[in-house]
């Protein structure tokens, strides 16, 4: 996965997608944006009422923001085990 994400046009798009989605978010928390009509989404309106625009544009881009956040979580994992293998290698060095 942490070698997909590293393609330029993947890690521009996931780069992208997430900075959009942090803007939507904002966006979300002081402006309303335009009422799409025919789209409903309960968990959004729990009273039935429309999404709006930046409401949709929110939920297209979180999994490209939980795509990143994944591998970020990966990228750290992967670096405590090259500290570590670092580490031992130093301390069986400084043994001998």
């Amino acid at each position: 996965i942490v070698r997909l994400y590293y393609h330029k046009p993947v890690l521009f798009c996931v780069c992208a997608g997430n900075e959009l989605f942090y803007m939507c978010l904002y966006l979300n928390a002081f402006i309303q944006g335009p009422v799409l009509g025919t789209l409903r989404a309960p968990f959004l309106a729990p009273d039935g009422a429309p999404c709006t625009l930046v409401e949709v544009a929110v939920l297209l881009f979180a999994p490209v923001f939980a795509f990143k956040q994944m591998t970020n979580v990966l990228q750290m994992f992967i670096a405590f085990g090259a500290i570590n293998a670092y580490e031992q290698e130093s301390a069986q060095r400084k043994r001998s």
